[in-house]
């Protein structure tokens, strides 16, 4: 996908699909990051607890279980 592609498709309010294996909440998690109204996006307060919750859940699986997102 050229840059102008995803440019258009942002614009347009459209996402990029979730990753193969890349866990659900993980891409919920992206997804609220990509908000278009900066006040729904998290901080990255509210970040750091979410992420280390989600790094303790999936530390020590098989590195193979997830695709590089």
């Amino acid at each position: 996908m050229t840059v102008l592609r995803l440019t258009e498709l942002l614009e347009r309010g459209e996402r990029l699909p979730r990753p193969d294996r890349c866990p659900c909440e993980i891409y919920h998690l992206m997804k609220n990051c990509w908000e278009s109204e900066a006040s729904f996006r998290p901080t990255f307060q509210n970040l750091v607890p979410i992420l280390k919750t989600a790094q303790e859940k999936y530390q020590g699986q098989v590195p193979s279980v997830f695709s590089v997102c």
